[in-house]
């Protein structure tokens, strides 16, 4: 029987460009996400595993998966939500911590909050260019033309915080807490092209 992997596409907005925020896994970028434990909703799977990838940088309260889809080994459901660029400083932060706290305490420790060792803007103008995992590309084409609208939007001079508003709650949470992509074509590697807010400076490298 599948597993079901619940989460979503992150995206901010950043000196009036709209961005897709990815995590670093096994070597791919991938949405933040993870598999519904027994008992879990796919929301409540999605609203936990988006706490847990962000090192408690980004806490959800509400989320609409609409981009449902199966692999051979699982099937994928996965919302789109809003983070700040505080929000994405915050990860590096609080997983610094975790880091610390991991090695003084890792028998006891929820390495599940650690599964993701980096994140990277990625411009939503240039995104349909990246050859990524087929399980980050397939959420992506289906949010595609909602971030192009608003990216539209941002450059038109509307007011960020109203027009790109989403259902979802975000806040953020002092708690504690050049990659290789694959094509899903042909499978072959090819470096990635990559916008990062350095959390220290934010500032765009």
């Amino acid at each position: 029987m599948k597993k079901h992997s619940c989460g979503a596409i992150l995206y901010t907005i950043h000196n009036g460009n709209v961005y897709i925020v990815l995590g670093m896994e096994k070597g791919e970028w991938f949405p933040f996400k993870g598999i519904r434990e027994r008992g879990e909703t796919n929301v409540q799977a999605a609203l936990r595993e988006i706490k847990e990838e962000t090192c408690n940088a980004v806490i959800v309260k509400h989320i609409e998966l609409k981009c449902n889809y199966s692999t051979k080994r699982k099937h994928y459901h996965i919302g789109l939500t809003r983070i700040t660029p505080d929000e994405f400083r915050q990860f590096y932060h609080n997983r610094e911590v975790m880091l610390n706290d991991c090695h003084s305490n890792a028998s006891e420790y929820n390495w599940a909050y650690l599964e993701k060792n980096d994140i990277k803007m990625f411009p939503i103008d240039d995104i349909m260019s990246y050859n990524f995992h087929e399980i980050t590309d397939i959420p992506i084409r289906h949010y595609y033309h909602f971030l192009i609208k608003l990216q539209r939007d941002v450059r038109n001079g509307y007011d960020s915080k109203k027009a790109t508003q989403t259902p979802n709650h975000l806040q953020i949470t002092t708690q504690s807490p050049n990659f290789i992509r694959r094509s899903p074509q042909c499978g072959s590697t090819n470096p990635t092209k990559s916008t990062k807010l350095d959390h220290k400076s934010m500032i765009l490298v």
